[in-house]
């Protein structure tokens, strides 16, 4: 579990029929550009819904929330990004933090 105050990107995806193995490629591209300039943070990672096709979450620890955010203003992201949103009919992000947790 993740300590108090620990912030998190999260994104709920549901993609469109038939899109599903461009969606995670497009994914990819975007979260493999995000993380190769967040240095110092624990990566990104897409959960897919077994008994939901085409419905996705991400989700990721992160320590510096306005870095992400102006990296994800750059131009090139955008453009990685605009792939992703093209093959979604919905997509809901967030940023959150923990406010409770329970450890073993």
């Amino acid at each position: 579990m993740e300590d108090i105050g620990q912030m998190f990107r999260l994104g709920t995806w549901v993609v469109k029929p038939d899109s599903a193995r461009e969606f995670v490629d497009a994914w990819q591209d975007s979260s493999d550009w995000l993380t190769q300039r967040l240095t110092g943070e624990r990566g990104i990672v897409l959960l897919e819904d077994p008994n939901d096709p085409g419905r996705y979450i991400s989700f990721a620890p992160i320590s510096d929330p306005g870095k992400v955010q102006q990296l994800m203003e750059v131009a090139e992201f955008q453009e990685l990004w605009s792939k992703v949103m093209e093959l979604c009919e919905t997509a809901t992000p967030s940023t959150l933090r923990v406010v409770a947790s329970s450890r073993p």
